[in-house]
């Protein structure tokens, strides 16, 4: 009868490597068994007589191994092995590497003054990369800079990079809205300020490498920029009437670019459902706040809003009169409050289609009370000193409740 190999070398092939596995754990089984005692003993009978097969012996003879016994005593290979490592090392423990695949090493003042000097140079380095660039563990180097330099991973905040002239208009700003608020404190409340906003499907902004190691939080910013499919909301917010909107902009139920001309037929529907909120007393008073997008501050449209709202001091924007400075989201309350709320509650239930989303929007903008909306605009007023005292710089990124 033909052996099982003859009949398909598979098993022939797979029993070959069993019988290897088998006597490689038993190899590993002796290396292991062995205690520091006996390994130290081991050398010094290598030192007497220089031969494994002498010392293999006098091991079973010493620690009185007979029978089957005597075969759990370590292998010729194991004490050739030991001695060799012995010889090496200078010492018969281990050598263990840490898992970045460099030997470990001691947080000696010379090794912190490296990694001190290195989140001098460059404070926004990741981790991974900073451990390479000094040879030493992850580990280690993450060890240095929690426990010895007392740093911490600042995330970087993401905003729009304000040149000299931006920050001079928004401390100009900022004068000008807190002289309003303090000769006239119910002026605020005629104020409504509005914004449009994308909501993208992949709505997520990806902030895990932003990092800076500092022992204070950085006075800096990041870029940002967002794609994939998306609707476009406007909305507006008033402090005494709550939430107005979303008005979308889309043709045929699809999405369409914000122009000039779809712009004012959103704020033809804005004003025509102002006119059914506002009392009559209130509604000479409004005053109409938009930020400096080019569909808001081309002629036309300037023209159209003078018409639906008065005179120059009841429209505030860009490169009008009354001038809302450029990149100033931290300021605007639909860009400090609203929408960062709305995506943060919406992005929860992960919507799938376009029409969910916009579902999702309109539910949560008629959840936003009066109250509420309250709230922000007295929070709008703190930041306005805090960003007058901060000579018109950016404030999200620090306690900008101190700087008020």
């Amino acid at each position: 009868m033909p052996r099982t190999s003859e009949l398909c070398p598979y098993y022939a092939v797979n029993a070959i490597s069993m019988t290897v596995l088998t006597l490689f754990a038993k190899y590993r089984r002796q290396r292991n068994m062995l205690s520091w005692d006996q390994k130290v003993r081991i050398i010094e009978l290598w030192n007497e007589s220089k031969s494994c097969v002498t010392v293999r012996r006098k091991f079973i003879i010493e620690y009185g191994l007979n029978g089957r016994e005597k075969y759990s005593a370590p292998s010729n290979k194991i004490i050739g092995e030991l001695v060799q490592h012995f010889q090496q090392y200078g010492s018969v423990h281990p050598q263990r590497k840490g898992k970045s695949g460099n030997k470990r090493t001691v947080r000696t003042p010379e090794k912190l003054a490296e990694v001190r000097q290195s989140v001098a140079r460059s404070p926004c380095k990741s981790l991974s990369r900073r451990a390479l660039t000094l040879g030493i563990s992850k580990q280690m180097t993450h060890k240095c800079l929690k426990d010895d330099l007392k740093l911490f991973p600042y995330r970087i905040t993401v905003h729009h990079l304000l040149g000299q002239d931006d920050i001079s208009r928004r401390l100009q700003m900022c004068q000008w809205f807190h002289k309003q608020m303090e000769d006239h404190p119910d002026w605020i409340e005629n104020v409504w300020f509005s914004d449009e906003a994308h909501f993208h499907l992949n709505g997520a902004v990806n902030n895990h490498n932003n990092v800076f190691w500092g022992n204070e939080k950085p006075d800096m910013v990041a870029p940002k920029s967002l794609k994939g499919p998306k609707v476009t909301a406007w909305c507006a917010l008033n402090s005494k009437y709550g939430m107005m909107g979303p008005y979308w902009f889309e043709e045929d139920g699809q999405t369409v670019t914000v122009n000039q001309v779809r712009y004012r037929t959103v704020i033809d529907h804005f004003f025509q459902d102002l006119k059914s909120t506002v009392t009559t007393r209130d509604l000479p008073k409004v005053v109409f706040m938009q930020d400096g997008a080019p569909p808001h501050t081309a002629n036309e449209t300037i023209e159209h809003l003078y018409s639906k709202f008065g005179d120059c001091y009841n429209v505030i924007g860009v490169k009008l009169d009354i001038e809302w400075a450029p990149h100033s989201p931290d300021l605007n309350p639909l860009d400090f409050f609203f929408w960062g709320a709305a995506k943060a509650e919406i992005y929860k239930n992960s919507p799938r289609t376009l029409a969910d989303l916009k579902e999702s929007v309109s539910a949560f903008t008629r959840g936003v009370s009066v109250a509420l909306c309250k709230r922000v605009i007295e929070n709008f007023a703190v930041r306005i000193n805090a960003c007058a005292n901060r000579q018109g710089r950016h404030i999200e990124h620090v306690n900008y409740h101190s700087c008020a």
